[in-house]
């Protein structure tokens, strides 16, 4: 009898180490992880820019200024650890902005690299800060309004009231990213920034030379943007 009351308390125990062993495992598992998590993500949202300095001249010409807040397009991969988030970026934004007489076309587009430390995290959420760094092109045209190409006089001299601009800049400046619904289908994060032009091209021209250029030096670039993990 002595025994079977052994062995059925060390059945027990055995049960109850191989019970403690699960839990412990699943603790491990729900808990965040080390191993890296790889996303593509698209975004949309604000990118609004502080005035460009050519607006001055524009004004002055009595053209329509460059607009200074668009609605941003991204397409990003991001790589994310327990305390690291790395994100690299394609940003596109339009703008058109036109009076009964002008008009003035812009298009931004470039490239973003994203380096945060992850400072909390659980299986829902996360919140992390640290900089970015952008470099973006810049493309405006400003033409007026009701201008006509005759095909059959395609003489360039002949058509007129069409200037064609653009520069590139390199941006740097911190950022923040709030993540919810990490475990569902749909996870989301919110992406804040505000960067400073640290380097400016001189406005440039495709299609002709550009006297008295000067640089958008030291413009600043804030955004804000909801991305959906696809």
């Amino acid at each position: 009898m002595k025994k079977i009351v052994l062995i059925v308390l060390s059945i027990l125990g055995v049960q109850s180490s191989l019970i403690a062993q699960e839990t412990e495992t699943i603790t491990i598992v729900n808990g965040p992880s080390d191993e890296e998590v790889k996303t593509w993500y698209i975004s949309i949202g604000a990118a609004v820019m502080e005035d460009y300095k050519i607006n001055k001249k524009l004004a002055a010409a009595g053209m329509p200024e460059i607009g200074n807040s668009a609605l941003e397009i991204t397409i990003g991969h991001s790589v994310m650890y327990k305390k690291l988030l790395m994100d690299i970026e394609w940003n596109t934004n339009y703008v058109d902005n036109k009076t009964a007489t002008d008009r003035v076309k812009t298009v931004n587009s470039g490239v973003n690299f994203r380096v945060n430390y992850v400072a909390w995290q659980n299986n829902k959420f996360f919140l992390s800060g640290g900089a970015d760094f952008s470099y973006m092109f810049n493309y405006f045209n400003l033409y007026t309004r009701g201008n006509v190409i005759d095909l059959n006089d395609l003489t360039p001299s002949t058509h007129t009231g069409h200037i064609n601009l653009n520069n590139s800049q390199f941006y740097m400046g911190p950022s923040i990213v709030f993540g919810a619904l990490q475990k569902t289908k749909f996870p989301l994060r919110l992406n804040l920034g505000y960067e400073w032009a640290l380097y400016s091209s001189n406005w440039k021209s495709e299609v002709a030379g550009v006297a008295n250029s000067f640089r958008e030096n030291g413009q600043g670039r804030f955004y804000a943007k909801l991305s959906i993990t696809l």
